[in-house]
């Protein structure tokens, strides 16, 4: 029984782009892969399965892994900024705003390395 429940779970995850998400936010810091068409595929998904807060959360995550000045990007965040006033989530809108406007969250490029823990 619980490993039915598991494998359900999963593919909801799945069909909902999790593992979408978590491959384009790689492949845009390494500078490989269709990130921005991965991005679009994980927002569809969450948009068909009504999940607007996690396709807005998602758009954030795009803006700050792409950086808000890609043309497709943009697109996309105007849309997650609509998601964000009409669910009254003025923090996120916060957020939003200044990651465009080159607050503290800012963009990486494609090409940049997320920097790995060194041992002591």
């Amino acid at each position: 029984m619980a490993a039915r429940r598991a494998t359900q779970e999963l593919s909801f995850f799945d069909a909902v782009g999790y593992p979408l998400v978590a491959r384009a936010a790689i492949w845009a810091r390494d500078a490989s892969g269709d990130a921005i068409g991965l991005y679009r595929d994980a927002m569809r998904r969450r948009r068909a399965a009504g999940l607007i807060w996690d396709e807005a959360l998602w758009a954030i995550d795009m803006a700050i892994v792409l950086g808000p000045a890609e043309p497709e990007v943009g697109a996309v965040v105007d849309g997650a900024r609509e998601i964000l006033v009409r669910l009254g989530a003025t923090p996120f809108v916060t957020r939003l705003d200044d990651l465009l406007a080159g607050g503290t969250d800012r963009p990486a490029s494609a090409s940049a390395r997320v920097p790995t823990a060194t041992p002591r």
